[in-house]
């Protein structure tokens, strides 16, 4: 099957969890599919002018990546082969705040084709309900379909944890707020178990805390998670960094997290804690009980193989894909606008 996901965002080189997402559903469609993906953005942010680009593969990846003009859109959409509407919100490509997808269309002057866009296309697909009932796809009857970011969990294979390891994602030290919770977290953790080995991922030193590890930016956090005992998520923790430790089968603590693009809160393989007297309570009880923290580490694990894991994330797409192909077929061809291909 011939598979064109129309994104507004240039994937390449990855900047965001966006961009992995795009990247990775193409790759996994493209082992049993031809993919394209087709930017409404060049890679320099700015749309490119009266002319589709030279199709130009991403080394390593099994999909064609190709720049779509506006005056392109109503050839694009009449070609063969299902077209689906990359509807996550978008951020990077066009320099500019977070916006949806109508607002990027405004942007680099698809206005014109924006319902064209809308009306024309086979099926979309969402990072989240919360997106897909934001946008015009209910009123307008499109299929669609809700696909998180997943992870290729080849990549996360389980090992030994290190006794009394406790690796913090999301901690923003640049806020007064946040360094003094954290402060309070250590120290009562460090007070009640002095052999506790705590690193602070991706964040500078601002804890008064003696025995803190902090790394600074990092590029990516998972060889920090992966050997912990337990991992503490907090209020600027990406989905992609508690999914990482969910597979490695790390029991995660979730305070005051935002996970709309996954979901996850109060799931097996999770406990959610708020302050910082009961977040370090959580820790203590965990490192304290490893058997008990591999209880929890094994039904994360389970959770992101039955709902993340991009092999099956990707032909549970593919089957949508199929299942919305066969039914455009046949009201097409009763319009007689049946396509070819």
């Amino acid at each position: 099957m011939w598979i064109r996901l129309l994104t507004p965002r240039y994937p390449v080189p990855a900047s965001t969890d966006d961009d992995v997402r795009t990247i990775a559903l193409a790759s996994h469609l493209a082992r049993r599919n031809h993919v394209e993906v087709l930017s409404l953005v060049g890679s320099d942010g700015r749309s490119v002018d009266e002319r589709l680009a030279d199709s130009a593969r991403d080394r390593g990846r099994a999909f064609d990546l190709t720049v779509v003009t506006s005056p392109a859109i109503a050839t694009l959409v009449r070609s063969s082969g299902p077209i689906v509407l990359d509807g996550a919100d978008v951020v990077g490509a066009t320099s500019r705040p977070r916006r949806s997808v109508d607002k990027v269309l405004d942007l680099v002057d698809y206005a014109a084709e924006r319902q064209t866009i809308w009306a024309r296309v086979d099926g979309c697909v969402f990072t989240s309900a919360e997106a897909y009932e934001a946008s015009p796809a209910p009123a307008l009857g499109i299929p669609s379909a809700v696909v998180p970011n997943g992870l290729d969990l080849a990549l996360y294979p389980r090992s030994p944890a290190v006794a009394g390891g406790v690796s913090i994602v999301g901690a923003d030290t640049a806020d007064r707020e946040s360094t003094r919770v954290l402060d309070a977290i250590c120290a009562t953790v460090m007070r009640e178990l002095p052999e506790a080995r705590i690193t602070v991922v991706g964040a500078r030193a601002r804890s008064r805390t003696e025995g803190i590890t902090f790394t600074g930016t990092v590029a990516e956090s998972a060889i920090w998670t992966r050997d912990a005992a337990v991992v503490l998520a907090l209020a600027h923790a990406r989905p992609a960094e508690i999914l990482e430790a969910m597979a490695f089968g790390r029991p995660v603590i979730l305070a005051h997290t935002e996970t709309t693009a996954i979901d996850v809160l109060g799931t097996p393989g999770t406990i959610v804690a708020q302050d910082a007297q009961s977040i370090a309570v959580k820790l203590l009880e965990l490192l304290r009980n490893p058997a008990h923290a591999r209880c929890i580490g094994d039904e994360g694990r389970a959770l992101v193989e039955r709902r993340y894991d991009w092999d099956r994330l990707a032909l549970e797409f593919e089957l949508f894909l199929r299942a919305v192909r066969g039914a455009r077929q046949t009201y097409r061809f009763a319009l007689g606008r049946e396509r070819v291909g």
